[in-house]
């Protein structure tokens, strides 16, 4: 998935040192010492630091930390230290009300879910109540992240020791009462995934060890320490934007919001399709069944969700499938339409690819290119045979938008928000086309109408003329959304982050009801 931002209550200084708490516990990722090192407190540190605006605040908040400065050929990693305010953050008790509405739920729930991604690793503290009835209300959300991520390692133990400093943060977060009461899940995305061998085992397995002899959190007794799949990651996500919008868990049925991620590896889509609307497609007034289908049952009402995950349709790995197209066609000079002018080198450099020539002069030879090579229509490709008969592309099932979800609304986010919304200021919505006509801009070099953000992208992503082509064909050729239709987009929803991390929380809590609290040790 793109990585991650962080919550408005809480904030990232980075620095190049590893920590470790008073009696050699570590915190973040320490690797093997000579002996020399120099451990000082984070109070020594205040003179020479005091231009970190905030620093107090982190000694403040964290307590007595000490810190091991390496010397010049240690290896070093970036730990993030949060400075959100730890003590006002752990309550045991509502700030919204005295007592749950119903005495078979707790006053208050927190979840701690670790989302470890490719570049990082990050943890949601989250702290729920039980104020207005039977569903979970987010009150608050601490996020803290540290780099690099977990496929980084070659050593599983040292991997597990890398999220050290995320778990001091919850320990932090989350009352010493009710540590036991807190359920924790640390979910891997695609990176982790890559590796060779069995070492992803191996580090799950580490985890795991780590979580049940050292943190006194209940680990999930399912998928507690796993690789997620993509389809799952998508319905969190769906989870997530459509409880934050108030479009689920409440009273009340209401028309439910598509999703759109579009991260590094992989594009998930999502969405609730109105089947009696589709008269092509007369043979089905429900979803048929199938891997595509989700049926999720929340807040007493059931949801028949289509979901997909295109793996290698991500936007860094539509960048290696257009790169690797115009190195392998019969083209022998590698003449690359996607590419501006005087950026070949850099894309080389970037993507250790072969020499190229970059042709991009405007959008339509880019876009005529990424169509032909990326998104197979034809009906070759679909390889479904009535009733079932829709296909997206790559020979996937998916109902017609147009038809099954045809005025709902529709977000796109992550890299949809990175690479367009706010470097073009189309924070809230834009049109498809629109991306077509920034697609335009960019490939032609034309920066007037750029942010100051946009204007530093374009001098620091030389892919993002093909970047921008590719957005505009997966929603245009790829899931046949036509220029006019809208797009909503968002980083955040209400302040909280529009990823999968809060969908699984509340999934995790919806199983504690269920199942009677058996992944909690106290309920009340």
């Amino acid at each position: 998935m793109a990585s991650k931002r962080q919550s408005p209550t809480s904030r990232n200084t980075n620095a190049l040192y590893q920590a470790t708490r008073p009696g050699g516990s570590s915190i973040g990722h320490a690797s093997p010492s000579s002996g020399h090192s120099k451990s000082i407190t984070v109070l020594g540190l205040l003179a020479d630091l005091a231009s970190l605006k905030g620093l107090l605040y982190v000694v403040a908040a964290i307590g007595l930390l000490t810190l091991t400065l390496q010397r010049p050929g240690s290896q070093l990693v970036n730990i993030s230290l949060s400075t959100s305010k730890y003590q006002s953050f752990a309550h045991t008790s509502s700030q919204q009300c005295q007592h749950p509405l119903h005495s078979d739920r707790p006053s208050i729930q927190y979840a701690l879910i670790i989302d470890a991604g490719s570049t990082g690793s990050r943890i949601h503290v989250y702290r729920f109540n039980y104020c207005k009835g039977s569903q979970p209300t987010l009150e608050d959300e601490v996020f803290e992240q540290v780099k690099p991520g977990l496929s980084s390692y070659t050593d599983p133990t040292l991997a597990a020791a890398s999220l050290d400093s995320l778990l001091q943060t919850a320990l932090q977060n989350v009352p010493q009462s009710l540590h036991q009461c807190t359920p924790i899940t640390v979910k891997a995305t695609a990176g982790l995934r890559m590796l060779k061998g069995d070492m992803s085992t191996r580090i799950l397995a580490a985890i795991q060890t780590k979580l049940d002899k050292e943190y006194p959190f209940p680990v999930l007794q399912k998928d507690g320490v796993v690789i997620m799949e993509g389809s799952s990651e998508g319905v969190y996500a769906w989870i997530t934007v459509n409880y934050l919008l108030g479009y689920i868990g409440t009273a009340k049925r209401h028309l439910t919001a598509a999703i759109l991620d579009l991260g590094g590896g992989s594009t998930q889509i999502v969405f609730e399709p109105d089947m009696a609307a589709d008269t092509n497609d007369a043979g089905h007034k429900t979803l048929p069944e199938g891997s595509h289908r989700y049926d999720l049952t929340f807040g007493g009402f059931t949801y028949h969700l289509y979901q997909h995950s295109y793996d290698g349709y991500g936007l860094r790995a539509g960048r290696q499938r257009i790169l690797g197209v115009s190195s392998t066609t019969s083209n022998s000079n590698n003449h690359q339409p996607c590419v501006r002018k005087g950026r070949e080198k850099d894309i080389m450099a970037i993507d250790k690819i072969p020499d190229i020539i970059g042709t991009a002069d405007g959008f339509g030879s880019c876009s005529a290119f990424i169509t032909t090579h990326l998104f197979d229509k034809s009906e070759s490709s679909c390889k479904l045979t009535p009733p079932l008969r829709t296909c997206s592309f790559d020979g996937i099932y998916m109902p017609s938008l147009q038809a099954t979800f045809p005025h709902n609304d529709m977000y796109a986010f992550s890299y949809f928000y990175d690479n367009y919304a706010e470097p073009f200021n189309a924070t809230s919505e834009f049109l498809v086309g629109d991306l077509k006509a920034a697609a335009e801009l960019v490939c032609k070099g034309d920066t007037l109408k750029l942010t100051d953000v946009g204007k530093q992208l374009f001098q620091e992503n030389p892919h993002w003329c093909m970047d921008l082509g590719f957005m505009h064909q997966l929603l245009g050729t790829g899931y046949s959304l036509p220029d006019t239709r809208k797009m909503k987009t968002a980083k955040k929803i209400k302040g909280i982050e529009t990823g999968w991390a809060l969908g699984s929380a509340i999934q995790i809590l919806d199983g504690l009801i269920t199942s009677g609290g058996k992944d909690g040790a106290c309920r009340k």
